[in-house]
């Protein structure tokens, strides 16, 4: 979810870290070790309601020390972004003739 926030943050400038958002996951690789996962970002601006549909990816790990207080290294997935949609809430007004 941090990396699909990330980008999103990216895409929508600094304004990204003052409007209501929520995240979900859609979906995610069912093994022991998920590799993937879809998630979804909805979130509200002054011009309306929108969301990005998201999928990360594990891109690479990295090796590095569990604590300082232990010489033993943890295995890090670093995360990548591989695609990501942004879709606008559509409003219907309803006029009364």
């Amino acid at each position: 979810m941090q990396a699909a926030e990330r980008d999103a943050w990216q895409r929508e400038g600094w304004d990204w870290l003052t409007y209501p958002k929520s995240g979900q996951i859609l979906e995610q690789d069912a093994s022991d070790d998920p590799q993937w996962a879809l998630v979804q970002l909805d979130f509200t601006t002054v011009h309306g309601a929108a969301s990005y549909t998201v999928r990360v990816e594990v891109a690479h790990h990295i090796e590095t020390e569990y604590s300082s207080h232990e010489a033993s290294t943890h295995h890090y997935p670093q995360y990548q972004v591989t695609s990501m949609e942004k879709t606008l809430e559509q409003s219907v007004l309803s006029l009364q003739p």
